[in-house]
């Protein structure tokens, strides 16, 4: 049995809303099976050392882990993603860890009928 997976590629430029140019020649490309991503690449046109790529991970459906390389494609940092569960199991609490440091809390309140 084959999970057919539908691919999604978006495109996003950065624009300078005073000038209308593109600010540093940057354009982000993510990439996604079924809903989603699995990377996203920023390319810098003037400046490829500031190339980046990210790969993501999931587990049960939620992101697990983004993983962020340079252009020389060697590791900046690892975000891993730790949740917590209501009885309905939808994660209510979502702690982001960027080289193994907490980062970022989300909290959400669902209110069921």
């Amino acid at each position: 049995h084959k999970e057919i997976l539908k691919k999604r590629e978006d495109y996003y430029f950065s624009l300078d809303v005073k000038t209308g140019d593109t600010l540093t020649n940057t354009i982000e490309v993510r990439k996604y099976k079924g809903d989603k991503i699995y990377e996203s690449r920023k390319t810098d046109f003037v400046d490829p050392k500031r190339n980046r790529k990210r790969v993501y991970k999931y587990k049960r459906g939620l992101i697990s882990k983004a993983i962020l390389y340079n252009f020389n494609k060697q590791l900046i940092s690892e975000t891993k993603y730790e949740y917590k569960f209501d009885k309905h199991n939808a994660w209510v609490e979502r702690l982001s860890l960027v080289n193994e440091k907490p980062n970022d809390l989300i909290v959400r309140t669902i209110y069921y009928r």
